[in-house]
C-alpha cells in the first residue's frame, strides 16, 4: 500500500505549485501597476477619451484576475489533497507528475489522474486507466510505468472501441452510465486501445490499454464516491477486451482486433 510519505510528497509538490502561482501573481501585478504609473506620468489624454478609459479598465480587470490566481490555486490544491487522503486506504503508490498533477496507482491495478481538456478553464474530471496483458490479466504498474506503457499505444492506429452514451456495446454503455450516475458526473466515455495480433509485444508489457473519463469540474470533492466505485470501474475496464465493437456499436474499422487474442 502507498504510505503516507507518498501523499506527503504529492502535497509538497502541490504547495510548490501554489507558491509559484503566488509569485507569478505578484510579479504580474507589479508589472501592471508599473505600466499604469508610467502611462500616467507620460501624460495621458483626457479621461473622456474612450481609449484611455479602456486601457485603465483592462489594467484593472487584469490586475483583479491575476490577484485571484493564488487563492484559486490554493483552494483547488487543498481539494485535491482531501480527495487523495480519502482514497489513501486503497492507494498503492502516488506521485506528482509535471503538467499532469497527482497520479495514483490503486491496489487493484486501477490508475487515476486528473483529466483536463482545453487548458486552464476547460472541463475537468476523473481519468481512470487499466493495463491488461495478453492473457487478460490486469497488470499493476508503477506511476513511472504508467506513462511509459501508455506511450506504447498509438491512439490513432490501435484504437479498438469507444463507449459513450450512444456508442459501444449495449452492456458496456449501461455499465458506464451506471458508474457515471453514481459518481454524479455530467458525461463519460471510455476507450479501449490494443496492439493488433501482428504486432510483437515484449513480455511484461500490456496488450490492451483501457481508459474511462468522467467529467465533473468538482471531481476533487467526491472522494467517498470514487472510493466506493474503484472495484466497479476496474471490472468495467477489465471486461472491455471481451466486448464486440464491430458494426455500428463501436469502431467498425477496428473490429478485426476483437476476439483474436
Amino acid at each position: 500500500m502507498g504510505g503516507t510519505s507518498d501523499l506527503d510528497g504529492v502535497e509538497v509538490a502541490l504547495r510548490r505549485v501554489t507558491r509559484n502561482a503566488t509569485i507569478i501573481a505578484a510579479v504580474a501585478s507589479g508589472l501592471f501597476v508599473v505600466l499604469a504609473v508610467l502611462v500616467t506620468l507620460a501624460g495621458v489624454p483626457s479621461l473622456r477619451d474612450w481609449r484611455v478609459l479602456y486601457f485603465y479598465g483592462v489594467v484593472g480587470v487584469s490586475l483583479a484576475a491575476v490577484s485571484f490566481m493564488p487563492f484559486s490555486a490554493r483552494k483547488l490544491n487543498r481539494g485535491k489533497m482531501a480527495f487523495l487522503r480519502t482514497l489513501q486506504p486503497r492507494i498503492r503508490e502516488a506521485s506528482y507528475k509535471r503538467f499532469i498533477g497527482p497520479q495514483v496507482v490503486f491496489d487493484n491495478g486501477l490508475v487515476f489522474q486528473q483529466f483536463s481538456a482545453g487548458g486552464r478553464g476547460g472541463p475537468t474530471g476523473w481519468l481512470f486507466s487499466l493495463f491488461i496483458d495478453s492473457s487478460r490479466q490486469v497488470m499493476i504498474p508503477s506511476t513511472d510505468q504508467r506513462s511509459k506503457w501508455a506511450r506504447g499505444f498509438r491512439p490513432l492506429r490501435e484504437k479498438i472501441g469507444l463507449i459513450s452514451s450512444k456508442k459501444g456495446p449495449p452492456a458496456s454503455q449501461a455499465a458506464l452510465e451506471a458508474i457515471r450516475q453514481r459518481l454524479g458526473a455530467k458525461k463519460a466515455f471510455s476507450i479501449l486501445d490494443g496492439h493488433p495480433p501482428t504486432t510483437y509485444v515484449e513480455p511484461g508489457l500490456p496488450q490492451w490499454f483501457a481508459t474511462a473519463v468522467f467529467f465533473d469540474n468538482r471531481w476533487y470533492s467526491k472522494g467517498t464516491e470514487a472510493l466506493d466505485l474503484l472495484d466497479e470501474i476496474r471490472r468495467f475496464l477489465a471486461d472491455l477486451p471481451s466486448q464486440d465493437f464491430s458494426g455500428p456499436l463501436g469502431l467498425a474499422d477496428r473490429s478485426r482486433f476483437t476476439g483474436q487474442y
